[in-house]
């Protein structure tokens, strides 16, 4: 399935007039999402879960470093502060950012602060709207994760899957040891003061969440070289710490299903191998180490994402050719590879191609971008390849995302919204200027053929405590089957919804799903088969169910005879009681007397007491009772 590739160029945010306006679009070239001119550096994207995205980077405009962040809407618009937020606003230098979505529109941040006169570790939550919620004082500068005498550095995160995060980070203490903390949804620390000692002699932590409110950290062995995984659980015990391999340049990513993938760099006998291997919760080696590519020439900085079906995407800069090029290789979750032996080339143009960034494109396959020298200076150029592993022939080595003058380097890719991308990276424009600024854009993933051609359009719609699914083609041929699949938040694997109850009206399709839990996160995903075989029409972006008070509705029919259905939405995890009484007040029957989990229920009662006798015609009254909540209706049953 190839696919054409158009680039939706990014907003100029040049005054705080600008972002008063109604009509947003993305420019040229893209813009300095930061209004301050100075040294900026290392900026890092997120999809926001509503079709924007997150960016923070380094700030050097002040007598100290600091970290700033703002946020952008699907149209480039800026939504937070004109010039971006600060994570604090104490004294010191506050780096090496690392940021994740919280699930709401906002973000975590996580750094090394100075504040103190030695290296701490620090974490900020902004909220949807850019206010920073944690922090001990009203200025909200930020909650510790650590502030033990010895240094601490080279932080990540993780979200911890109850409004909290797990992070792991380098510390002196034991000789470059890896420690842990987790912090729970206001910032307070879940697990011993200061963390819990993950493992000695240990490089730059990676932490990913394990789907259990636990943590998989990967680290590295500084004398040995060892690649490590530990997994720690959600009460800050260490279960157990897998040796996956050798090597440097290890990324890691969840898998779904419970497990992380990880790819690394490795040199054996002269040749510099890529490698990659898939470690489950109980820490088994449920792959074995796959070589993606090896030979004597060089390769680096592997990076990876997951292609939505228990594999991943794995995307290195490669000097095969004498230049620098990028190429990609898929994985599939039983470990085989599934794309050309030696590696899709997605960029071979001349001179050198570098410091390559990947995110999904939602469709089985990726967006990924470089750093391209191939105009004699530095720019940013992307290419998408889709679940085959085909890059339409007009689109061989890439499209440009930004040409401007001065370099441009150090990319990054979140995808926000279906079929698109985003883009940060620093800029030194104009030419001749020394410092740096934080600049972003969009890119684009046009359909060409096949599935992407018959999608005309597509919807995802809350309505009350359900979701509705559509989509209009261009053609169905009557062998044309779908399949939807739902996800529980933002990272969780999908899984196929049994009978779906897909509705058709010429071209058109709809699909409802009333099975949901307030105050959770969905996203959801629509295959269709037919004679050329099965692929991915569309996936959505997270839709959040609103949280619902005890609701307890009229009884269906009203009267009745001889039966009834009673329905109550129950918020949260309670001991649940619903009972029939007479006017009199006797009670009639117990129709439930259980704890129950949050969600809809769905009860009948056949007009009979608790001995099974049918009542006789009148009124009576339904009362539910979860915790300490109460409500009740009238009902009339006439023979």
């Amino acid at each position: 399935m190839l696919k054409r590739i158009t680039i939706i160029t990014v907003l100029g945010f040049f005054s705080l007039l600008a972002l008063t306006k109604t009509s947003h679009a993305w420019i040229e070239n893209g813009d300095s999402i930061c209004a301050e001119t100075d040294a900026q550096s290392d900026p890092l994207i997120v999809p926001d879960g509503f079709g924007g995205s997150i960016i923070c980077w380094c700030d050097n405009s002040g007598a100290d470093a600091d970290i700033r962040v703002q946020r952008v809407n699907e149209r480039g618009r800026a939504l937070w502060d004109w010039a971006g937020v600060t994570v604090c606003d104490t004294v010191g230098d506050q780096t090496q950012p690392q940021i994740i979505p919280d699930g709401s529109g906002g973000a975590f941040v996580v750094w090394t602060d100075n504040r103190r006169g030695n290296l701490d570790i620090f974490v900020q939550h902004f909220d949807p709207y850019g206010a920073r919620l944690w922090g001990p004082d009203i200025e909200k500068n930020g909650r510790s994760a650590c502030v033990q005498y010895q240094k601490q550095e080279l932080p990540s995160i993780a979200p911890d899957n109850n409004n909290g995060v797990i992070i792991a980070w380098v510390d002196q203490r034991n000789s470059n040891s890896t420690y842990s903390q987790r912090l729970n949804g206001s910032g307070s620390e879940v697990w011993p003061h200061n963390g819990v000692h993950i493992h000695n002699d240990e490089g730059y932590p990676i932490t990913i969440h394990d789907g259990l409110g636990g943590a998989f950290i990967c680290h590295r062995n500084n004398t040995w070289g060892n690649i490590r995984v530990t997994r720690i659980d959600p009460d800050g015990v260490v279960r157990w710490t897998s040796d996956v391999g050798s090597g440097n340049q290890y990324r890691m990513i969840y898998g779904g299903n419970l497990c992380v993938i990880l790819t690394w760099i490795n040199v054996y006998y002269g040749n510099t191998r890529v490698l990659a291997r898939k470690v489950a919760i109980n820490g088994t080696l449920t792959w074995p180490e796959i070589i993606v590519y090896s030979s004597a020439t060089d390769r680096q900085f592997p990076e990876l994402t997951t292609d939505g079906q228990g594999g991943a995407i794995i995307t290195w800069q490669d000097d095969r050719n004498g230049d620098w090029d990028i190429y990609a290789q898929r994985i599939d979750s039983e470990s085989a590879l599934k794309w050309n032996p030696e590696g899709e080339p997605v960029c071979t143009a001349m001179l050198e191609q570098e410091l390559p960034a990947i995110a999904p494109d939602g469709q089985g396959g990726a967006f990924i971008v470089w750093r391209d020298g191939r105009s004699g200076s530095y720019d940013i150029y992307f290419n998408c390849i889709d679940s085959l592993g085909a890059i339409c022939p007009e689109n061989t080595n890439g499209k440009p995302v930004c040409t401007a003058g001065g370099t441009q380097t150090t990319p990054f890719v979140a995808s926000p919204l279906a079929d698109s991308a985003t883009v940060a990276w620093a800029d030194s424009r104009p030419i001749g200027s020394s410092a740096f600024n934080t600049y972003v854009a969009m890119v684009q993933n046009g359909p060409c053929e096949c599935v992407s051609t018959i999608l005309k359009s597509h919807a995802c719609d809350l309505r009350g405590t359900s979701v509705e699914l559509r989509w209009l083609l261009s053609q169905a041929g009557r062998e044309m089957r779908f399949s939807v699949s739902r996800a529980e938040g933002i990272n969780d694997t999908f899984l196929p919804i049994a009978n779906p109850g897909i509705t058709r009206d010429g071209l058109s399709f709809t699909f409802n799903d009333p099975h949901l839990v307030p105050s959770r996160t969905y996203r959801y995903r629509v295959d269709v088969e037919d004679e050329k075989g099965g692929r991915i029409l569309f996936e959505t972006q997270p839709v959040s169910i609103p949280s619902m008070p005890l609701a307890l509705f009229q009884n269906e029919p009203n009267p009745f005879n001889p039966s009834t259905t009673i329905r109550y939405l129950l918020p949260g995890r309670a001991p649940v009681a619903l009972e029939i009484f007479g006017v009199s007040g006797r009670l009639i029957t117990n129709l439930v007397n259980e704890t129950q989990e949050p969600g809809s229920y769905t009860i009948h009662w056949n007009g009979t007491d608790s001995g099974g006798r049918t009542v006789a015609s009148g009124l009576y009254f339904y009362r539910l009772r979860a915790g300490k909540e109460i409500a009740s209706r009238k009902m009339l049953l006439v023979r």
